[in-house]
């Protein structure tokens, strides 16, 4: 099978693993541990299902998943272990829809795997939205025009 975890990174000193064949976010806590050790937890999502997301980022205090074999992207907060699903609007029949995250002044992008867009959100009044932009193609790649987010 697949690996259980698709991407790493650091929010507050602590690592967090995007779930990708796993039914939580493994959380890696450092501390002042020696080299080598540190304490692990997990922020338990109660989904089984594979290939859900690809690739995660923090972004002001939550982090967020690039939707892979899910059609929404996940948003955690990891001070309360909570989450939420963002719906993209887009059907959950296609695999590897986007693989990878990343934050650029204040726009979350994820690169498109098998989908001909990249998925553009920002972040408004407390909202995560798709960034509503002029259809260009470049390279067989088109910034998706799309309805907003709810978070």
């Amino acid at each position: 099978s697949e690996g259980k975890f698709a991407g790493i990174c650091e929010l507050d000193g602590k690592v967090y693993c995007c779930p990708s064949n796993a039914s939580y976010v493994l959380v890696i806590d450092p501390g002042s541990a020696a080299p080598g050790s540190a304490t692990l937890s997990r922020i338990q999502l109660g989904m089984r299902r594979e290939d859900k997301w690809s690739g995660i980022v923090a972004f002001e205090g939550m982090l967020y998943c690039a939707p892979c074999g899910q059609s929404s992207v996940l948003q955690i907060d990891p001070k309360n272990k909570t989450h939420n699903l963002l719906e993209t609007g887009e059907s959950a029949t296609t695999i590897d829809r986007w693989d990878g995250i990343c934050e650029c002044n204040g726009r979350l992008y994820c690169a498109p795997s098998d989908m001909t867009s990249i998925l553009v959100m920002t972040k408004q009044e407390k909202r995560i939205q798709k960034q509503k932009t002029h259809a260009h193609v470049d390279h067989g790649v088109q910034i998706r025009k799309t309805k907003s987010l709810r978070g």
